[in-house]
């Protein structure tokens, strides 16, 4: 399970100036480049052999009158990435769902009654090599560390799957 890129050059929404579409090429050429630094912050090369693919771009047309093919195309293309994500995580994981962190964080902000969670201190591991990178969230105060973050444990989860099928459903 690896990032992977996906590029989607579309521009026809747009309200001003046209040129998202040429953004997938350009942030291609960028990363690409001598200039750039594929070192993440925990010492990962990202730019090295494996450690990222590119399923290339979609094929749009990026015109007004077929708009709605263009987000159908999208939305298979995401939808066949998420389906190939899940088929590797349960080889490599087993069937425990996993947390859909990106539209949680929506829809803690667009309807936070969903979840519920107390404030803790969380930290990053720096020191072990072992477990480098590591979020540790002290749950139960045992370190003394003065609360820093409000961390959420739990979601009505038939709340959040129908905000995000309200959401889903607005789209063209």
């Amino acid at each position: 399970m690896i990032p992977t890129v996906l590029g989607v050059p579309l521009d026809v929404n747009s309200s001003y100036l046209r040129g998202p579409a040429d953004a997938p090429a350009k942030i291609r050429e960028a990363f690409r480049s001598d200039a750039s630094n594929k070192w993440s912050e925990l010492g990962i090369d990202v730019g090295a052999a494996g450690a990222s693919s590119d399923a290339g771009d979609l094929r749009l047309s990026n015109s007004s009158q077929e708009v709605n093919q263009d987000f159908a195309e999208i939305k298979r293309a995401v939808a066949a990435l998420l389906d190939s994500f899940e088929i590797n995580r349960r080889a490599k994981f087993g069937s425990r769902g996993m947390a859909l962190h990106d539209p949680s964080v929506i829809a803690y902000l667009l309807r936070p009654t969903l979840y519920d969670g107390r404030e803790v201190n969380v930290a990053i591991e720096t020191q072990s090599p072992l477990t480098m990178g590591m979020t540790v969230v002290d749950w139960w105060g045992v370190t003394g560390r003065k609360a820093n973050v409000r961390f959420m444990n739990s979601v009505d989860a038939n709340g959040f799957y129908d905000l995000l099928t309200e959401k889903l459903a607005r789209l063209p």
